[in-house]
């Protein structure tokens, strides 16, 4: 079984009979199962005159002769009135020189070798070698220029695929007409433009440039896990919940807070997906806030918030280093009338069951007003920051500093005892 003028394929048993068949899509496959169906079969000739045959038969059709089945390998058209021509299978001599004849399956594949052809031509400029299917519309074709090579290979529905090497880059393009994807190596560098780009493995990016640094620009990087020495984050990142990205849950990174002061502080942030809950840490510490209502957590101390219950590890502590106070005065005195005005009272929060004891901010304010001392001179009251659910704002009270208030209040009585056990004193004596 020829393949070519190089390559064949033989099976045989020694008989010093052969069949030879050229086949350009040949296989050993092929020319053993060949073998394997005409074991044990002999050719022989045959002539069988005024043979009552079909007028439609042709060469190759099926016939009986003698007992013996064959073909009809060729006719004599010379029919009488009884339509008996003159048919014979000759000898393989007569056959190849007077009789030739190709078989269904050999026209068959002359006419897919006739579909198929290559072309190389040389100019002084290029040397082109090209092998095309114009009916299956396949093509491959390599050109050789002084300053480049092109493979290119074109397929059905204008798919192709090139392959350029000039002086200084290699460029990979792939396309189908609606969508391309691109590899482009060049002494400064690789460019890659896809849609979808694969990389199965370890992949490493390393620089030597003088900053150190690897640019990945685009609007989405999924993975398993990051192992950085530092993440540079320009702003707030958003979380999602899920891995698809379905369901928003807030943000990370850098964002602005305020202090307990009103004055405004910013670091590294995490908030919710309304930014109504945000936690912020700053050089300054931890800033904790709903809804505008902000809360500064001392980081040397362990603090635990539940429902309306506050517990700290440890005595709570604030700064009274003289160092850090300036315009000392000793007047308390001249707010004890304040003091004698406030109205300890006993409440519910909304939402809460437990009681409470305590003061009512806007009282204290009435008071403020009543003793005519402004609110700047009195920091016990606070406005907090407006919020979407308060736009006003909310007050808030320092207990602390209103403690004050009462050990000057408790001096004062004591000084206003001992002054009566003094004139009791004297008059009994």
């Amino acid at each position: 079984m020829s393949v070519d003028s190089d390559h064949y394929y033989t099976a045989g048993d020694d008989t010093g009979r052969a069949i030879e068949v050229t086949c350009p899509w040949g296989t050993q496959e092929m020319a053993n199962s060949i073998l394997a169906a005409i074991s044990g079969k002999t050719y022989q000739p045959y002539t069988a005159t005024d043979a009552l045959l079909d007028p439609a038969a042709e060469i190759g059709d099926a016939v009986t002769v003698g007992g013996y089945y064959s073909v009809i390998a060729s006719i004599n058209n010379l029919f009488d009135r009884a339509c008996a021509p003159t048919i014979s299978a000759p000898e393989s001599d007569e056959i190849d020189d007077e009789y030739p004849y190709e078989s269904k399956e050999r026209r068959e594949t002359n006419r897919q070798l006739a579909q198929t052809h290559s072309l190389i031509t040389k100019t002084a400029e290029e040397i082109r070698l090209e092998v095309a299917n114009e009916i299956d519309g396949l093509s491959a074709s390599i050109s050789v220029q002084l300053d480049s090579i092109t493979s290119t290979v074109q397929g059905l529905g204008n798919q192709v695929s090139q392959i350029q090497q000039t002086v200084n880059s290699i460029t990979l393009d792939v396309t189908n007409g609606t969508a391309s994807s691109q590899i482009r190596l060049e002494i400064n560098g690789i460019t890659v433009a896809s849609q979808t780009i694969r990389f199965t493995g370890d992949v490493v990016f390393e620089s030597d440039l003088s900053d150190g640094t690897t640019l990945i620009s685009g609007g989405c990087i999924r993975t398993g896990e990051i192992s950085a020495n530092y993440i540079h984050l320009g702003g707030k990142m958003d979380v999602y919940r899920t891995a698809s990205g379905s369901s928003f849950g807030g943000y990370i990174g850098y964002m602005s807070g305020m202090t307990a002061s009103g004055s405004s502080t910013a670091g590294i942030a995490i908030a919710s997906s309304n930014e109504a809950a945000v936690v912020i840490c700053t050089t300054n510490g931890a800033r904790m806030g709903y809804d505008g209502v902000s809360t500064v957590v001392c980081t040397s101390t362990q603090v635990s918030i539940t429902g309306d219950t506050v517990f700290i590890n440890g005595e709570p502590a604030t700064t009274s280093d003289a160092r850090l106070k300036t315009e000392k005065q000793y007047d308390v005195e001249k707010y004890l009338g304040v003091f004698d005005r406030l109205k300890p009272c006993t409440f519910v929060y909304d939402g809460h069951k437990r009681r409470h004891f305590g003061l009512i901010a806007q009282e204290v304010q009435e008071a403020l007003a009543d003793e005519g001392i402004p609110e700047s001179d009195f920091a016990a009251l606070c406005t907090e920051l407006p919020s979407e659910e308060h736009p006003d704002g909310l007050y808030t009270l320092r207990y602390g500093e209103i403690q004050i208030m009462a050990i000057a209040k408790i001096q004062q009585l004591e000084k206003k005892i001992k002054d009566l056990e003094g004139k009791l004193n004297g008059r009994f004596d």
